[in-house]
């Protein structure tokens, strides 16, 4: 017996004996008794009368675990309360999440707030003062009775008000849901490589002014007219624009906030009641049988077909884990990343995850075995280019993206090639670490030959210090002002001795590894996020300082120049934001026009 059975052991006794001992009329259930109950997966299970009007019994489960896992509260033998908020299809209380924190030391405490918290919840709903949860969790009820052997449905919705016609692939596993066969099919390109078989249908998206209560769900099509008769504005007539064309099947999603605002989506696949599941070879009946096809009034319609719900998965569910004010503001920006090696491969990723939808990548390089260590592409890109690789791996990672284009070129071939490769960017993030190229990109900001803010982002020597710098053409200064001639910077945070590899033809190769890199994606790609909220509008350099003991397992030391201006760094590192002044010395500002 390990420690955690003896624990359980000791648990379930103390549990025992404190339930005994309660007025009640305690009963410990059988192992048989719990798996006809249809709690079999629990190891223990007492039987108490349930503290409201009514009768039935309540049960106190526990599983093999305890006092390590939550106690789990049950009730039998009332129907009537399986329709209320926060109760299972089969009878479970929801009171705390599966992962709730627990005083594992104390077991008769645990079951003490578990059984108090259930009281309260059932007198609660005895009471009707939870009907508005229905709506809070809505799709916990909506998945109630969800027909097993239906497909779930995956929705790539835009978040948009008005109910309208969208497209709907219908496959083997599943429907998948778009606003258009173009973008629909561009999502299967993503994620796939290629689209599927087949041609998009039509489906229904349809707004409601308010999600449904559990006895309003419709069973059936005629019910489904009459709630969207009443809780949506334009649902009905999308409804029966699709039905009038006759289809055997088509997908329906309706959506809704809940109370907290957060979107809610419900499945529905409506079929003709005159094609049955079944493989029979029994001649159909047409759908129009009785009026002319495409003049089948709405309300007999709907009678001729028949309605289940679905489950529906949102294909860019990650959005609903993410701020709102950030992900809706930034999904409409464009951005370009020149550079797309250890930094600028990362915050690509980062910057998609976050919810931008359109990125130009710019990259001249090939991926070599030396790379991946600290890349964010892996083995099997070797040898390709590093942007059209990246492009490739991130449609196929986030098939939602709406437009990734890759220039297997450096930046000033790319815009030689196309004098446009920047319109309509917010946004230019450059991580080539090229002072030549950098040079380039900052004169024509400074010529209005881009009018969009653009982030430069460098690391000094082993990744000790990290920058990101947006300038903003409207403010005085410039990227050059904070270096010299020839890209060395004025002020750097570190010192570093001359070594022989800095000599070699080529130049040298900085020693550093992907953890030290992670503070520089960081930087880069929230001073972006700020740049897109419009949380960042001027000019700003921020910067990521080492603790001491990287700094001198490599044999640097701190810049007195830096300290002096921005105090000692802390022992494991630290973030400064600073200006960045323009520099009258400056050439580059110098032949700043006007």
């Amino acid at each position: 017996m390990n420690l955690i059975q003896k624990r359980h052991k000791e648990a379930i006794s103390e549990i025992d004996e404190w339930l005994q001992g309660l007025e009640l009329p305690v009963k410990l259930l059988a192992q048989s008794a719990l798996t006809r109950l249809g709690f079999g997966r629990f190891s223990e299970g007492w039987s108490m009368p349930l503290p409201i009007d009514g009768g039935g019994s309540m049960l106190l489960l526990l599983d093999s675990r305890f006092p390590y896992s939550v106690p789990r509260i049950a009730v039998t033998e009332r129907d009537d309360i399986m329709v209320w908020p926060h109760v299972e299809h089969n009878g479970l209380l929801c009171i705390a999440g599966d992962n709730a924190n627990v005083a594992t030391c104390q077991p008769v405490e645990i079951v003490r707030n578990t059984l108090c918290e259930a009281e309260t919840l059932l007198q609660q709903n005895e009471r009707g003062e939870l009907k508005d949860d229905y709506v809070i969790d809505f799709h916990a009820y909506w998945r109630r009775n969800i027909d097993a052997s239906e497909s779930t449905i995956y929705s790539i919705t835009d978040h948009l008000d008005q109910s309208r016609i969208v497209s709907a692939w219908h496959g083997q596993s599943g429907y998948w849901v778009g606003e258009t066969p173009g973008e629909l099919l561009g999502w299967f390109k993503n994620r796939n490589g290629e689209p599927p078989e087949g041609k998009t249908k039509p489906a229904g998206l349809i707004k409601l002014s308010r999600l449904p209560e559990p006895a309003e769900y419709p069973t059936t099509v005629v019910q489904l007219r009459h709630m969207l008769a009443h809780l949506s504005h334009g649902g009905l007539s999308v409804l029966d624009r699709l039905l009038q064309q006759e289809p055997q099947r088509v997908v329906v999603l309706l959506e809704g906030l809940t109370a907290t605002d957060e979107k809610a989506s419900a499945g529905l696949i409506i079929q003709g009641a005159n094609n049955p599941r079944s493989k029979s070879n029994r001649v159909r009946e047409p759908l129009s049988k009785g009026f002319r096809p495409g003049r089948v009034p709405g309300k007999i319609l709907a009678t001729r077909y028949i309605l289940r719900r679905a489950q529906v998965t949102a294909l860019d569910s990650s959005r609903s884990r993410m701020d709102p004010s950030i992900s809706s503001v930034i999904a409409s920006k464009k951005v370009a990343i020149i550079g797309c090696g250890s930094v600028g491969s990362s915050v690509a990723r980062t910057l998609v995850q976050s919810g931008v939808n359109n990125l130009v990548l710019v990259d001249p390089e090939r991926l070599g075995w030396e790379n991946i260590g600290r890349h964010e592409l892996g083995a099997q890109y070797v040898g390709d280019c590093k942007a059209g690789a990246l492009e490739k791996h991130l449609r196929r990672r986030f098939p939602h993206v709406k437009d990734i284009r890759s220039l297997n070129n450096d930046f000033i071939g790319a815009i030689a090639e196309d004098s446009r490769l920047f319109e309509g960017c917010d946004l230019i993030i450059s991580a080539t670490a090229d002072w030549n190229c950098e040079s380039a990109l900052n004169d024509m900001q400074i010529e209005g030959e881009i009018h969009c803010p653009i982030i430069y982002s460098w690391l000094e020597e082993k990744a000790a210090a990290a920058h990101a710098l947006v300038v903003f053409k409207e403010n005085r200064g410039c990227f050059a002002c904070g270096f010299g001639a020839t890209g060395k910077a004025n002020t750097p945070v570190t010192n570093w001795p001359e070594s022989r590899a800095d000599l070699q033809c080529g130049g040298g190769v900085s020693v550093y590894g992907s953890a030290e890199l992670a503070n520089a994606h960081a930087l880069t790609a929230s001073l972006s996020i700020d740049v897109l909220t419009s949380k960042v509008s001027e000019t700003t350099r921020r910067a990521w300082i080492s603790g001491e003991d990287t700094l001198f397992r490599y044999g640097g030391s701190w810049n007195q120049d830096w300290l002096s201006e921005h105090g000692e760094p802390e022992k494991f590192g630290r973030t400064v934001e600073t200006d960045w002044d323009a520099n009258w010395e400056c050439v580059s500002c110098r032949r700043r026009k006007g």
